[in-house]
């Protein structure tokens, strides 16, 4: 994984935006993960992994997400919650966005690195599901 950016977008679904969007990134300068909601361009969830992520080593992690219930696991750890969404979710999310940023003018989002597996589930998981799917035992 390269670190000459700052942010470094591994996933987001979004409308062609930064107003509305659901993502993981990788923050060089604090060598963190972050998984976050923005709802109308207003932050409603932001959390951080809090343990380091040198360049190329590679990482698990899974975001559930609904309204005032989002929650974040990192390599199997446990979870990170937020009870706190108060524009709630985006809606009209139609892009899935994978190693970029969807905006031609956002030039620090690219990730130089590769997604080994992405599972989507049409539900809030739970926070025990998270931690296994991040821990790679699901």
């Amino acid at each position: 994984v390269s670190q000459s950016r700052y942010l470094q977008r591994i996933f987001s679904i979004d409308n062609g935006t930064t107003q509305n969007d659901i993502r993981i990134v990788r923050v060089v300068s604090g060598l963190n993960a972050n998984a976050s909601v923005t709802t109308s361009n207003v932050g409603q969830v932001s959390s951080s992994s809090g343990v380091s992520w040198p360049a190329n080593t590679s990482r698990k992690m899974a975001f559930g997400y609904k309204n005032n219930d989002c929650a974040f696991s990192y390599d199997g750890g446990a979870v990170i919650t937020d009870t706190s969404t108060p524009n709630g979710m985006p809606t009209d999310l139609n892009i899935l966005v994978l190693g970029t940023a969807t905006i031609s003018t956002i030039t620090n989002g690219n990730w130089n690195g590769y997604i080994k597996s992405l599972r989507f589930f049409p539900r809030r998981v739970s926070n025990a599901d998270l931690v296994s799917l991040s821990s790679g035992a699901m």
